[in-house]
């Protein structure tokens, strides 16, 4: 699919999960690293957070017996001089966003090159979850009060009594045929940002999440490939990976869409 001349994408996301790294080493590695791609992301900074981890023995008392353990997160943000583009690494992962999103390519090879970069001072060795998420919103018709881009089914379900609709949401979980999976999150919204809950804080950083007035609709596409077991640290493959995910979402797209709205964003 050709990319669209004025999309209704707002948001993306990706992200690959790696076998824990000793943060020693990234503290050590991160400086020679950013100096490499500087040029391309010239702010540099790093965040600390924590990770709480609760131990409960089987059998025992949530409240008494539970064992509540924090652990110290570091994180190295990593943004393009434009600050809509951001990598974020830590021991585990890396995580790219941006709101200028200008096609598939490109956002592909700023994680690899990232991913890749790091592997060469530090070996990752194994992967395991890779993940693609693309928001779009779109706005309410007035004169319709409908949602014309969208097709029937996506939004809220036509009740045939009452006189007037709120805010809705719908979830729903589908497997691709090459196995990754793909969740769909609709959501009808009146003044209140689109941002997730879970996004928010990354997406404050490149200067998104806040209200949008009005009533609109988002359509959030989640694709992503998860194992409990680690695959061997291979480009090749994240890179397969990868494009089966954004072929996931091309067909979502265009299955929540229709091909009027399509069209008319070429």
């Amino acid at each position: 699919m050709k990319n669209l001349s004025s999309p209704p994408l707002v948001y993306v996301c990706g992200k690959i999960e790696f076998a824990t790294l000793p943060t020693s080493h990234i503290e050590e590695t991160i400086n020679a690293l950013h100096e490499e791609i500087r040029n391309d992301y010239p702010d540099f900074q790093k965040g600390e957070g924590k990770r709480v981890n609760v131990n409960v023995k089987h059998g025992a008392d949530l409240k008494s017996d539970a064992t509540i353990i924090e652990e110290k997160l570091y994180q190295w943000f990593l943004r393009d001089k434009s600050g809509a583009w951001e990598l974020r690494i830590d021991s585990g992962s890396v995580f790219i966003q941006t709101s200028a999103y200008s096609g598939f390519n490109d956002l592909k090879e700023r994680l690899l090159g990232i991913l890749e970069a790091l592997n060469k001072r530090m070996s990752v060795n194994h992967t395991r979850s890779i993940g693609m998420r693309y928001i779009n919103i779109v706005p309410l018709n007035p004169e319709a009060d409908a949602f014309p881009d969208v097709e029937n089914g996506f939004l809220q379900p036509e009740l045939p009594y009452f006189k007037a609709k709120g805010g809705s949401s719908m979830t729903s979980l589908y497997q691709a045929p090459t196995d990754n999976w793909v969740q769909l999150k609709t959501n009808v919204l009146i003044n209140k940002s689109w941002i997730p809950d879970q996004l928010l804080e990354a997406a404050q950083r490149i200067g998104l999440g806040g209200i949008t007035n009005g009533v609109f609709a988002s359509i959030d596409i989640d694709s992503f490939q998860s194992s409990k077991e680690y695959s061997d640290y291979s480009l090749p493959y994240i890179d397969g990976e990868l494009q089966k995910l954004h072929a996931s979402i091309e067909k979502t797209f265009k299955s929540v869409f229709t091909a009027d709205a399509i069209k008319s964003w070429e």
